[in-house]
């Protein structure tokens, strides 16, 4: 049974004639009929069979059939690229005696064959492809499964049996008899692409996170380290184990002085933009309406201002703070240092 096309899937602009761009772009779109030959295209009382390049050959002569369509000559490189591809994977699917496979590629490259045959209407001069190279043999198949057939000497249906050249008897299958077809979706190299970013994607996302686990467990092994040493109550491990708690927290709050001074630069250029606001606005004395526009406007500008002023103070504390923290730390380390070293001139120290 034919597979029927509805005139208005086509007739995007519902003018009633089906154009040469909407033919287009209807076919570009639907790789589930393009391996087809039995479609049908409900046109008026004249049904159109065929193919899609029969069926455009039989659109060419009605009115508003034009050439205002994309080129295709792109279309028919990516298209060129899966054809080569599955033709390697055929060859690779006959050397493995793959016969569900071979099936299944041979459907796609027949697909892809359908619509380079319809991307060839609209090629260029010259562009055009030549498919005798990936025309099917259709042998295959045969020779797979005649080679693993194996006798039978049972009864077919019906009571009879068959019998060879031989005289034995052997088993042939009956018409009809075998997997049922299903129809197989052409290879989307666009959908295959984008599988592949999205799984790199994942991929990297994924080491990364990995990287950060395991930089967290080489610092927390070093913390215990350090923690355990100076628990001996060795002055010199105490230093060590200070120097790495500062050098932590320094790092810590390095990054945040960066983020505090990222939002303090762009407070700066929220206030830059209000006072251009108000230099902006037009004042006239003698009309009133202005110079109520310039008394609403100076009273945004100030509340505005104010609370970026806040904001940029409430800011600048919170730096402070941070770098009285690290200072702490950084004397706090340089006496447990001196101590050490006071310690050792007195060890060491002779009578």
């Amino acid at each position: 049974m034919a597979t029927p096309i509805k005139p208005s899937l086509i007739d995007t602009n519902n003018d009633g004639k089906i154009t040469q761009k909407e033919w287009y772009d209807f076919v570009i779109n639907r790789p589930d009929l393009q391996g087809k030959e039995d479609l049908e295209l409900l046109l008026g009382n004249t049904p159109i069979k065929g193919d899609f390049a029969d069926i455009q050959a039989k659109l060419s002569g009605l009115p508003g059939w034009g050439s205002n369509v994309p080129v295709a000559d792109k279309q028919l490189e990516q298209v060129k690229k899966d054809m080569d591809d599955l033709l390697r994977h055929i060859k690779e699917a006959k050397l493995q005696r793959n016969e569900q496979r071979l099936q299944e590629l041979q459907q796609m490259l027949k697909g892809r064959v359908a619509h380079a045959k319809w991307l060839n209407t609209w090629a260029s001069k010259g562009k055009a492809l030549d498919l005798t190279p990936y025309q099917l043999d259709g042998n295959f198949k045969a020779s797979v499964t005649s080679s693993n057939r194996t006798p039978y000497s049972g009864n077919l249906p019906g009571g009879s049996k068959a019998q060879s050249a031989g005289g034995s008897t052997s088993f042939y299958p009956p018409a009809g008899w075998g997997k049922a077809q299903t129809a197989t979706p052409t290879f989307n190299s666009s959908a295959y692409l984008q599988s592949m970013a999205v799984e790199d994607n994942i991929m990297s996302a994924w080491d990364s996170i990995n990287q950060n686990t395991s930089r967290g467990k080489q610092l927390m092994m070093l913390f215990f380290y350090f923690a355990r040493m100076a628990a001996s109550g060795d002055m010199g491990a105490m230093y060590q184990f200070m120097k790495f708690i500062t050098y932590i927290i320094s790092k810590d709050k390095a990054k945040q002085q960066i983020e505090m001074g990222k939002k303090l630069i762009q407070l700066q250029e929220l206030s830059r933009k209000w006072t251009s606001k108000l230099l902006d606005v037009q004042s006239n004395s003698a009309d009133p309406a202005a110079s109520n526009e310039l008394m609403k406007t100076m009273t945004i500008v100030k509340s505005e201002t104010d609370a970026i002023a806040t904001s940029q103070k409430l800011i600048s504390q919170m730096m402070e703070e941070f770098a009285q923290v690290v200072e702490s730390l950084t004397n706090s380390t340089k006496a447990a240092l001196d101590a050490h070293g006071r310690i050792l001139r007195t060890v060491s120290r002779v009578g």
